[in-house]
C-alpha cells in the first residue's frame, strides 16, 4: 500500500513539472543551444546485405534439460559480420517436421574468424533432445535432427 502511494505521489510530481515547463515554454537560449548541438546529418553505419554463402554454422547442440541451443557461426569471407538472420527446421528421427523457427541475430564476427551463439529453445516443455546429444537418463525424450540455412548475412563495408 505504501509503495502504491510512493509511487502516485511521484508520478503527479513528475506530471506537475512537466506541465509547468510546457506553458512556460523553452526560452530563446535553450532553443538556440539546441539547435547548434544538433549535427547538420545524423551519422549511419555502413552495411551491406550479402548471400548466405560467406556463413557456416556447426556444433549444433541441444540436451534435453536446456531451454537454449547453441551452435558456431564462423565468417568465412574478407569482410566483418554485424548480423545474420536464420532458419532452423525440426524432424523426427522418421524424417516428419516438428518446427520451423527463424531467428535474427545481432553478432559481430570478424573475417575468418568463429562465435559461439545460443537462441532460445523450440523445446518449452523439454521433452526432445538433439540426436547427438546425451539423452537423459531418467526421463523420457525424443530426439530430432535439425536442418539450419543461412538467410541472409549483414556484413560491415
Amino acid at each position: 500500500m505504501k509503495r502504491t502511494l510512493f509511487i502516485a505521489i511521484c508520478l503527479l510530481l513528475c506530471f506537475g513539472a512537466d506541465a509547468k515547463r510546457r506553458k512556460s515554454g523553452p526560452s530563446k537560449l535553450t532553443r538556440t543551444r539546441a539547435e547548434a548541438e544538433m549535427p547538420a546529418e545524423a551519422p549511419v553505419e555502413p552495411f551491406d546485405t550479402i548471400r548466405p554463402g560467406s556463413i557456416r554454422c556447426s556444433g549444433y547442440d541441444k540436451p534435453n534439460s536446456s531451454l537454449r541451443e547453441t551452435f558456431f557461426v564462423t565468417n568465412l569471407d574478407s569482410l566483418g559480420v554485424a548480423g545474420i538472420g536464420l532458419e532452423f527446421e525440426y524432424y523426427d528421427m522418421e524424417g516428419r517436421q516438428l518446427h520451423r523457427a527463424s531467428h535474427e541475430l545481432a553478432i559481430d564476427v570478424p573475417a575468418g574468424e568463429t562465435r559461439a551463439v545460443s537462441v532460445s529453445s523450440w523445446d518449452r516443455n523439454n521433452a526432445f533432445h538433439y540426436y547427438r546429444s546425451e539423452a537423459p537418463k531418467r526421463r523420457r525424450s525424443s530426439a530430432y535432427k535439425v536442418k539450419s540455412r543461412v538467410l541472409y548475412v549483414v556484413r560491415r563495408r
